[in-house]
């Protein structure tokens, strides 16, 4: 969902995603789960963690 809403590569998502829950210590799957459910803004990839 990231790689296709955002136009970046799987890896690209996948690294921003893994970065974004290292960042907030939280699980990978807990935030992949929030994106697919619509809990999350996939809008909040496009820049860093905060």
């Amino acid at each position: 969902m990231l790689a296709e809403r955002l136009d970046l590569t799987p890896d690209e998502a996948f690294t921003r995603l893994r970065a974004r829950a290292r960042h907030h210590q939280i699980l990978l799957t807990d935030l992949s789960h929030q994106v697919i459910n619509g809990q999350a803004d996939p809008e909040q990839f496009n820049a860093p963690p905060a």
